[in-house]
Formats: C-alpha cells, sequence, structure tokens
C-alpha cells in the first residue's frame, strides 16, 4: 500500500471539505443542543432526542432507498443519464414527502383539537412539516456528494447555519424558545436552502422516467432498506430500551453525555458520503484492491484521532464538567468515555460496510446485520436492568464489535479474489 498516493489523491482534499463540512454540521447542532439543555426541561429535552431519532430514521430510509443507491450507480452513467436518474428520484420523493406530511400534520392537529389535547401531537406535526425539508436537502447534500462536489454541499449548509441561527436568536429574544420552534425552523430553513441551490438544475421527467429511476434503485435500495433499518435498530435500540426501563429522564442524561462526541459523529457521516462514490469509481476501473487499502488506512487513522480526542477530553474533563455538566446533568459526563469507545468500533464496522455496499452487497449485509441486531438488543436488555446507562453502552460496543468482525472478514474474502465460493459467512447467511 502506497501511503503517499493516497495522501496526494484528490480523496484526501474532497475528505477535507466533507470534514469542513460536517464540523460546520457539528457546531450548529453542538450550539443548539447547549440552548436545549439550558432553556427546556429535563423531560423536554428528553422527548426532544427521541423525536430526532425518529427523523434520524426517516433520513436512513431515504438513504437506504434513494441516497446510497445513487452513490454506487451514478458513477456508470453519462451526463444525459444522470440528470434524468436524479432529477426523477427528487420528483418521485418530494410527491411522497409532501402528501405523507400533510396527511399526518392533519391529523395530529384534528386530534390535538377536538379529543387528546396532547403537546406530542403538536410534536409530531411540527416534525412531519420539517421532514419536508430535511429530507429534500439531505438529498442534494448526498447527491453534491456521489457527484464529488463536496464544495457545494458545503456552500449550501453555511447558508442553512446562518439562517438557522438567525431564526433562533429571534425566537430567544421573543421569548417562543421551545421544541415546536426549533423543528419548524429547522424545516423552514431547510426549505430554503433547498429550493435556492437545487430547483434549478432539475430538469422535466416523465411519470415512466420517474418509474424506471426507482425500479433502478429498487434492487440495490430493498436490502439497503432492510440493512439500514436493522442497523438503526441495532445502533438506537438502547436509547428506546433506557426509555422503555429506566424513563426519559435517562434518555435526556445519556443524550448530554454524548454531547461531547458530536464532532466524530459527523466525520464519520463525512466519510461516508466522499467514500462510497470514491470507491465506485475504483470499482468501475478495477482497482479495488486499492480501495481496501484506503479503507484499512482511513480506519487506523481515525481511530488515532478519537483516542487523541479522547485523552484531550480526560485532560480537560474538570473544565468541561464545570461548564456544560453540572447542575441537573452532573452525573453525564462519567459516560462519555464509553462513547469513545462505541465511536472507535462503529467507524471500523462502517468503512468495512461501505466497501459491500460499493461491491453491492446489499443483500450480504442486511442478512448478517439482522443476526447482529438480535444479538445487540439482547445484550442491551439484560445489560440495562443490571448496569443501567453503562449497560447499555457497554452492548452498543459489544454489536459493533461482532457486527465490524464479520464484516471486513467478508469484505477481505471478496476483494481479495476469494469470492462468493469460499466466503463461509455469506454462505452461511445467504
Amino acid at each position: 500500500m502506497n501511503l503517499f498516493k493516497i495522501i496526494k489523491s484528490k480523496v484526501i482534499g474532497r475528505a477535507v471539505i466533507a470534514s469542513l463540512d460536517q464540523i460546520l454540521i457539528s457546531l450548529t447542532n453542538f450550539g443548539l443542543t447547549i440552548l436545549l439543555l439550558k432553556f427546556l426541561p429535563k423531560v423536554e429535552f428528553g422527548y426532544f432526542n427521541i423525536i430526532l431519532t425518529v427523523i434520524t430514521f426517516a433520513t436512513w430510509v431515504q438513504n437506504a432507498l434513494i441516497n446510497t443507491p445513487i452513490n454506487v450507480l451514478l458513477a456508470s452513467k453519462n451526463l444525459e443519464e444522470e440528470k434524468i436518474f436524479t432529477s426523477s428520484l427528487f420528483k418521485g420523493q418530494i410527491i411522497f414527502i409532501s402528501t405523507s406530511s400533510f396527511l399526518t400534520i392533519l391529523f395530529s392537529i384534528i386530534l390535538y383539537n377536538l379529543f387528546y389535547n396532547n403537546f406530542i401531537l403538536l410534536i409530531i406535526a411540527a416534525s412531519s412539516f420539517a421532514l419536508i425539508g430535511i429530507l429534500s436537502r439531505s438529498y442534494f447534500r448526498q447527491l453534491s456528494y456521489a457527484q464529488e462536489r463536496p464544495q457545494k454541499a458545503l456552500k449550501q449548509d453555511i447558508l442553512f447555519t446562518i439562517f438557522f441561527a438567525i431564526f433562533i436568536v429571534l425566537a430567544i429574544i421573543i421569548n417562543t424558545f421551545n421544541i415546536i420552534t426549533v423543528i419548524i425552523g429547522m424545516g423552514l430553513c431547510n426549505i430554503f436552502v433547498f429550493t435556492f441551490y437545487n430547483l434549478k438544475e432539475n430538469i422535466k421527467v416523465k411519470f415512466t422516467q420517474i418509474k424506471a429511476a426507482y425500479t433502478e434503485t429498487w434492487q440495490y435500495g430493498k436490502w439497503s432498506l432492510v440493512g439500514i433499518t436493522v442497523t438503526y435498530i441495532q445502533t438506537y435500540s438502547y436509547q428506546y430500551l433506557i426509555a422503555l426501563l429506566i424513563g426519559s429522564i435517562a434518555v435526556a442524561d445519556n443524550s448530554a453525555s454524548r454531547l461531547l462526541m458530536s464532532p466524530l459523529s459527523f466525520i464519520l457521516a463525512g466519510w461516508g458520503s466522499i467514500v462510497r462514490p470514491r470507491g465506485s469509481k475504483l470499482r468501475e476501473k478495477n482497482l479495488l484492491n486499492k480501495f481496501f487499502n484506503e479503507l484499512i488506512f482511513v480506519s487506523i487513522i481515525i481511530t488515532v484521532i478519537i483516542i487523541v480526542y479522547m485523552i484531550i477530553i480526560f485532560i480537560s474533563s474538570d473544565i468541561i464538567q464545570s461548564l456544560l455538566f453540572k447542575d441537573k446533568y452532573e452525573d453525564s459526563f462519567e459516560y462519555t468515555f464509553y462513547w469513545g469507545g462505541i465511536f472507535i468500533f462503529q467507524f471500523i464496522r462502517s468503512n468495512a460496510s461501505y466497501g459491500l455496499q460499493v461491491i453491492k452487497k446489499f443483500k450480504n449485509l442486511a442478512l448478517i446485520n439482522s443476526f447482529t441486531m438480535i444479538i445487540t438488543i439482547l445484550t442491551s436488555y439484560f445489560l440495562i436492568i443490571d448496569y443501567k446507562i453503562k449497560g447499555a453502552l457497554i452492548a452498543s460496543m459489544i454489536g459493533e464489535i461482532i457486527f465490524g468482525a464479520i464484516l471486513w472478514y467478508s469484505l477481505y474474502q471478496y476483494i481479495k479474489g476469494k469470492g462468493k465460493k469460499n466466503n463461509r459467512i455469506f454462505n452461511f447467511f445467504v
């Protein structure tokens, strides 16, 4: 493996831009979380994080059905085919998202006014509205990465951050800063940004072209959906189990402990946006061995970065606790170091997953992940009963280690030419 060539390659420049983009998103979310911790009651902050996991699941579904197949398929299309393909996918999803969101909003408001008068129904209505903007901008961000134009995604996120910051400041000034206004603000700012930057690039398409585009993505998207759904359940099952077994206040404590990990989560997301289109182009050039070496190299580098980051947090623990984790969240800081371990194993596992997506092994990924999901949920349940939040975090690490080990072994078997014939793990799950 020639590390000098990897460092000189364009992928590093794109990865730097993607990292800057994710840092911007991380800082935006970090600032928002600080404000929520300060202004919202603890119970409401717990509700807010539960809603965020639902929104996250919606974006994961979109990634499965649309964004991930785009990253894999776009490299094999010419410019005209690409325009028709991407415009068709956008038109199809905006029709579905807008219709389902409108119906959910209408149903929630009717229930609120006529029957239940429950604040959670208003949160559901606001979240449904926000999803129109969140999912639309998410699509165009991932499309920019698939086209290897991360600078366009960065420009959109800068604009979003500016408008969302203005919205939040105004909400605080006029004393309307709460869960509802924050969620609605996210939706409005996202809608403005994706409209301003992207609608002009879409071309008119026919229903038959929309159908053809989704038919093409569905052959991979159906298994990606299964894989992402079980990955989501595996990743966030601890959150729901904590809420069920301990309560929403424990969810707030756990969410607060994850706060310092925000930069790491967005670095992971940024790398995922870069690596799949990069790998797809190398696949088309029969350079999968080079791609495999890059995955190993980046896994090592990011692991070192996370370890150094955790050492800095440990050294600065007194200052961090006095600034962020005092009063009602004073017990949250102790869970931060468990999150460091989770993120290391999660990043290593994700790199193997990206590699298998690039070589279009979506079905195998889904089946393997279903197996490890069951292990993670069962482990989480029993460890939460005995060790509360610490047990949930330990169970997450166990799940990531098992899943990652299986995926890396399988990816090695395929990349090094041994293929499906001698891949015992994949043969077991197919």
